[in-house]
């Protein structure tokens, strides 16, 4: 795991009902990049998610998808 500093512009965000549909919205290769293989399912990819986010979270809250930028 690497930790470093860096600094990110907001370059849009948007509002879901589920990681499915934000999955689907975004692609694979860009809400999962390292994680990301070819054949990866979106099913794998949630199950990613869920390690950090419950259902039940995702229910109650819905999942925010937010576009960075990487600025110096």
């Amino acid at each position: 795991r690497i930790n470093r500093d860096f600094n990110v512009r907001i370059t849009g965000k948007s509002t879901y009902s589920t990681f499915k549909e934000f999955i689907d919205d975004r692609g694979l290769d860009k809400v999962l990049p390292t994680e990301y293989e070819k054949g990866s399912t979106t099913t794998q990819a949630i199950s990613v998610y869920r390690k950090f986010y419950s259902k039940k979270k995702e229910s109650q809250y819905g999942v925010l998808g937010l576009g960075v930028e990487v600025i110096n």
